[in-house]
């Protein structure tokens, strides 16, 4: 785990459609998010295991949609992973524009990669 960590449990690839097993939750505030900027979760994803070095990071929303996450209203939003480092990572909206999401949960898989 100091090289590889998905939130998918061991037996499931990454980007499988529906894959509910691991998915990471978390609450979203309902508050115009920039392009680039932090979305305002209540908690961002931590690794397990300390990295080796600064991994690289994909998210797949819960339908398998590579770099997307869904938020309140199953809404699939594109994103990215900002702010990583061996222990975790912040999501950014990517979307191109400012969006306003409505509160609630926001939810999706990432897997990070610190391999050679």
């Amino acid at each position: 785990m100091v090289y590889y960590e998905k939130s998918y449990i061991y037996s499931v690839a990454p980007a499988t459609v529906n894959a509910s097993v691991g998915l990471w939750f978390t609450s979203l505030a309902g508050v115009a998010t920039g392009n680039g900027s932090r979305w305002l979760f209540g908690k961002h994803p931590a690794f397990l295991v300390t990295k080796r070095a600064t991994p690289t990071i994909t998210l797949y929303k819960y339908d398998g949609t590579v770099n997307q996450w869904d938020i309140p209203s199953g809404i699939g939003v594109v994103c990215s992973a900002i702010g990583v480092s061996p222990s975790g990572f912040a999501v950014s909206n990517n979307t191109g524009g400012t969006v306003t999401p409505p509160a609630g949960e926001a939810y999706g898989h990432w897997v990070a990669d610190a391999r050679l």
